[in-house]
């Protein structure tokens, strides 16, 4: 049966929520978040083949890890070698703790693509009959692909879902996900089945999602992978330009400086600070986010929503935290470009914050930002 294919994301690791909703903060005129129902996300396909090594664009906050901003991930290639090389050693473990783990502003960002996409964000809403004509949508850095599947189903049948990231691993695990699709298309019932033949065309590719397979696309998704681009601002720019009319676009990401005023992440960003000298945020590396605004609306868009959104995340204890993110999460990425000395020196520093023996809880905060193109 398909459902034997289908597996809980929330029973990987502990997923804890700020409030039944979403609890957002948003500039004037802007609604509060309406996520989907619970457990949308939990039914989304696991890889064929879960022993794959695989990494991900996706990640946490750029003021968290100095490889991921935009400043370290600059112009040069040898920085975007370096975070694929981290993903691919890291991914499997990224798959199962930290997917599960963001699952709630996932499913904040597909709620706000199907509201989009029925028209009820903003004037004019006749999207889905306008935007009918058109059945490609585009996931930038799609990581593991756990996003795919469901961004079909919203599109609705007979959609084309193309997922870039730019890890050949991650890619190798999403594609792991397309071929379980594949083999149960036709065989589910119910609501699994829809989701499954909504999935007419679904692919993953090795790419730069600065320069994504052109459109037009009718939407465009992305989930923490924006603050990883050598230039988000110039990344939305191109997003906004490969939308089609009335197209839609759904980012989410890690606003630098702005996540954590206190917790893990923002112990782990003062750290690095220390060491290395850098002065605290704003930087000249976060300023892009205060810009996003007004290059949308310089580039034609419509903001339809600018929100930030919270939810809570558990950890066992500072030391399962700490494991998880040099191990398995985006702070691998400073073992490979500063060495297993450095990293593995913090590690006391950083635990001495925290009760060692007790639950790290911490709300992260995110950016979503709802966009469209008009007619």
């Amino acid at each position: 049966m398909a459902a034997a294919r289908f597996k809980k994301l929330s029973s990987v690791a502990a997923i804890v929520h700020t409030l039944p909703t979403a609890l957002a903060t948003c500039p004037p005129n802007r609604r509060q978040i309406r996520p989907l129902a619970s457990g949308k996300i939990g039914n989304m396909l696991q890889p064929s083949t879960p022993d794959l090594r695989a990494g991900s664009a996706q990640s946490l906050p750029a003021d968290c890890d100095p490889s991921s901003s935009s400043s370290a991930a600059s112009t040069s290639s040898s920085s975007s070698d370096l975070l694929a090389r981290s993903w691919t050693a890291a991914a499997s473990g990224y798959d199962e703790m930290f997917v599960p783990r963001f699952g709630p502003w996932t499913e904040d960002a597909l709620s706000a693509l199907r509201r989009a996409l029925d028209g009820e964000e903003g004037p004019p809403p006749p999207s889905r009959r306008i935007v009918g004509g058109y059945k490609r949508a585009l996931v930038a850095c799609c990581g593991p692909g756990q996003e795919l599947l469901p961004v079909a189903e919203i599109v609705g049948p007979g959609s084309e879902v193309t997922g870039v990231d730019i890890s050949p691993g991650m890619v190798r695990i999403a594609r792991g996900r397309i071929a379980a699709t594949e083999s149960e298309r036709g065989a589910a019932s119910g609501a699994e089945g829809g989701a499954l033949r909504a999935a007419s065309s679904i692919d993953a590719k090795v790419g730069d999602a600065m320069r994504p397979p052109p459109g037009p696309y009718c939407a465009i998704f992305s989930v923490f992978g924006l603050q990883q681009l050598p230039n988000p601002i110039q990344a939305l720019k191109t997003w906004a330009n490969e939308l089609c009319p009335s197209g839609v676009a759904v980012v989410a990401y890690w606003p630098p400086g702005k996540v954590e005023d206190h917790g893990p992440w923002a112990r782990w960003g003062d750290l690095i600070r220390r060491q290395s000298g850098k002065l605290p945020p704003p930087s000249e590396g976060s300023v892009w986010d205060e810009n996003v605004a007004d290059a949308l609306k310089a580039a034609g868009m419509d903001m339809l929503e600018d929100c930030f959104v919270l939810h809570r995340i558990q950890w066992d204890n500072p030391a399962h935290f700490w494991e998880g993110m040099t191990q398995f999460g985006p702070w691998h990425a400073a073992r490979l470009k500063k060495g297993d000395k450095f990293v593995d020196g913090l590690r006391d520093k950083f635990c001495s914050a925290f009760k060692p023996n007790s639950p790290i809880i911490h709300s992260p905060r995110a950016r979503m930002l709802v966009f469209r193109k008009p007619l």
